[in-house]
């Protein structure tokens, strides 16, 4: 079993120390902690990384992380998941489209309001 440093397992999920802490004390994915002198040095295995990295498309896509744990430990759960991700990523577009719209406004507001 090969071992990831928490360094390479940030660049190859593009996630910061601070959510893989987060997700290791959420008992999403743990990581393997091996004493070194006073501190201890966090790996991660391959299987972690894809866990990982489905995290953060979950996140990616507004999941909340209590359903994330829910799917990552459901036997059906990647099941669910995928029947629903049409409607994730519609609710998402649509938030897209809100956020959009307001900025358009704000910019608008700005060119008449430095006039």
């Amino acid at each position: 079993m090969t071992l990831i440093k928490i360094k390479n397992a940030m660049m190859e999920t593009g996630l910061t120390r601070k959510a893989l802490r987060y997700y290791d004390e959420k008992k999403l994915v743990v990581a393997t902690k091996i004493a070194i002198g006073k501190n201890n040095a966090w790996y991660y295995t391959e299987n972690d990384i894809q866990v990982l990295k489905r995290i953060k498309l979950y996140r990616d896509l507004d999941v909340p992380v209590g359903q994330i744990k829910e799917i990552i430990n459901s036997k059906n759960g990647e099941a669910i998941f995928k029947e629903n991700i049409a409607s994730l990523l519609a609710k998402r577009k649509d938030n897209l489209k809100k956020q959009t719209e307001i900025a358009r406004n704000i910019s608008d507001n700005s060119i008449i309001d430095s006039m």
